[in-house]
């Protein structure tokens, strides 16, 4: 809404329909408020004094009191009174706020009983939505609209809207069901192993849909689920198509990246982690160049999102870094590698929330420090690692537990060693643990049991054979094989 007089007649009606508790609750909260001077709370007061709506009055005020600002007070006023009338939280997907204020306006007016504003912002709040493809959001924005149309069933107008909504209900619940399935078989894929019969079942939910004829975010999110089947069935050539096809994808819809900027990052890191798996260093350094100019390419979108610009995009190209610098032995890097890490969450402790980046970039750097047998650097990012607040999660707790158990090997804390191989042992038979971690635990066990050296070379080159023949069937975030070979 640009034209201020329109917006100040809406902030008359606002104000006059506002109860006695909401009038002091607004006066309340702004009394502290310490953005510079309240020019727009004297308006309140001034407005709220005002009996009938009258312009001129209104434009004497702002000269009278030398408001330096006219339409940014004015601004400024409607956007405190929808929050002061709606001030239930909004979370939308990526904590972005592309449709909060709009939200949050029809929610106010249709409170004040103003349905002619309501009905117009809904209108706008509807094409962002769709525009964005905010699923969750365009379900609850079509079934306000049928809440505004009954509560102005005279209007026919709008009555004649009301025959559009049922096609688009029709058409958001068959994309909301494919949505549904694609988590459920994304889900399968990543946490379960491919000879269960859940995951066959998603294989099979996932062949009974032609994408393309779905919008970019449902082909996004399909390619996402492909990705970690190819992963984890060792597939990682596909994997890699299969991400390099979502940030197409997201490339050709920047107003995507724009609402789901953390996933596309997602994709980037997924990329270069892929990628690195394909044995194309010069294909990896050439995207790792094309994700440096992100930035620039995409600055209009970037600059709205600074947390996510710094933080969780640098944590990205840190993960690639680490990912380059264990799959290609490039150890002498680790050192510059963890000050910059140590520097970034230092500087921005809210990248924690990153929670799979996080996780996965320590894991690396830890495994790296342990390859250059750095045993103090590798004992500090375990350190890093286990005060994670979502370590706990299956997929980086086993990796952590077998990087910590080859610690206490390096570190010849035999005792420690040998109590820990029990406990985990004993809790992989009731747990259904990956053929990369049971193998590492029987692998591990076994070394406690020789301690004569021509055994212990022989036990060290069959279990290198075997480990290599794992990571070349499924996916492995820890190249368990290259500290192993380091052995024999």
């Amino acid at each position: 809404m640009k034209d201020p007089k329109k917006k100040i007649e809406i902030i008359f009606y606002l104000i006059k329909r506002m109860s006695p508790t909401e009038k002091r609750y607004f006066k309340l909260n702004n009394k502290m408020y310490k953005g510079g001077d309240k020019d727009f709370v004297r308006l309140f007061d001034f407005i709220n004094k005002m009996e009938v709506y009258d312009m001129s009055k209104i434009e004497n005020f702002f000269t009278k009191n030398k408001v330096n600002s006219k339409n940014l007070c004015i601004a400024y006023l409607h956007n405190k009174l929808i929050e002061c009338i709606d001030d239930e939280m909004i979370y939308l997907p990526d904590g972005q706020n592309i449709i909060m204020p709009h939200m949050k306006a029809v929610r106010a007016y249709i409170k004040m009983e103003l349905i002619d504003l309501a009905y117009k912002e809904l209108l706008k709040l509807e094409e962002l939505a769709e525009l964005y493809e905010l699923y969750n959001y365009l379900r609850d924005i079509y079934d306000n609209q049928e809440n505004l149309i009954s509560l102005s069933h005279m209007r026919t107008s709008h009555m004649e809207h009301r025959k559009e909504l049922y096609a688009k209900h029709k058409r958001l619940y068959e994309i909301n069901k494919v949505m549904s399935d694609i988590g459920y078989a994304n889900y399968m894929f990543m946490y379960d192993t491919p000879d269960s019969d859940e995951f066959k079942c998603a294989i099979d939910i996932m062949s009974q849909y032609d994408i393309n004829n779905f919008p970019p975010l449902v082909n996004i999110l399909h390619r996402h689920a492909y990705f970690w089947y190819n992963r984890n069935v060792g597939q990682q050539e596909l994997a890699y198509i299969s991400c390099k096809t979502s940030i197409k994808i997201f490339d050709e819809n920047p107003h995507l990246i724009e609402a789901y900027i953390e996933r596309y990052l997602t994709e980037w890191s997924n990329l270069f982690v892929s990628i690195t798996k394909t044995d194309k260093r010069d294909i990896a350094a050439r995207h790792y160049e094309q994700y440096q100019q992100l930035p620039q390419r995409f600055k209009n979108i970037f600059v709205k999102f600074p947390d996510v610009f710094t933080v969780f995009y640098k944590l990205t190209g840190h993960l690639y870094e680490a990912a380059y610098n264990v799959e290609y032995e490039q150890y002498e890097s680790m050192e510059k590698l963890s000050k910059n890490t140590l520097k970034t969450l230092e500087k921005y402790p809210t990248s924690i929330s990153r929670a799979t980046t996080v996780t996965s970039l320590f894991l690396r750097i830890c495994y790296g420090f342990v390859l250059l047998q750095d045993k103090k650097s590798s004992q500090f990012w375990m350190d890093k690692l286990e005060s994670l607040p979502y370590i706990s999660e299956m997929w980086a707790y086993l990796d952590m537990t077998v990087l910590k158990l080859i610690l206490f090997y390096e570190q010849e804390d035999f005792s420690l060693f040998e109590s820990n191989i029990r406990s985990i042992k004993r809790k992989s038979k009731k747990e259904d643990y990956p053929d990369r971690i049971i193998f590492m635990l029987d692998f591990l066990s076994s070394l406690t049991l020789k301690r004569n050296q021509h055994k212990l070379t022989q036990i060290w080159k069959t279990g290198h054979q075997k480990m290599l023949e794992i990571e070349r069937k499924h996916y492995c975030y820890i190249p368990y094989s290259k500290w192993i070979a380091q052995k024999i």
